[in-house]
């Protein structure tokens, strides 16, 4: 009876692990997609030298196979996506940068206030 559970057990632990892999590569997947839309915010001249620095430093950790964690876990892959969106998110805010110049949905488009107006 004891071989029973253990028959049943594995086979539904490599089923959990085999989620987790998809929902975490889903969810870097869509962090990246975010990240390489923000591009034109990073080549706008008023967005300062971190904000790039964190798009191309986030862009080559996601890409390039050296990883933190084996390339199957993509924890530190989301970790380092997640802190580049909302870091360069936060320095286009502040900075009245636009998110989506030329075509973007009205959700992800935030203007750029004119030179001397608050």
């Amino acid at each position: 009876m004891a071989v029973d559970k253990a028959d049943r057990f594995w086979p539904g632990v490599a089923r959990l692990v085999v989620a987790i892999l998809i929902v975490l590569s889903a969810v870097a997947v869509y962090l990246l997609v975010k990240l390489l839309r923000l591009f034109s915010v990073v080549r706008d001249e008023d967005m300062p030298v971190q904000g790039k620095v964190a798009f191309w430093a986030a862009l080559l950790y996601t890409i390039l196979p050296v990883d933190l964690l084996l390339d199957p876990v993509y924890l530190d892959d989301v970790g380092v996506l997640t802190g580049a969106v909302a870091y360069i998110t936060h320095l286009a805010s502040k900075h009245g940068i636009s998110r989506a110049r030329g075509g973007g949905s009205a959700s992800t488009t935030v203007e750029k206030a004119p030179a001397g107006r608050t």
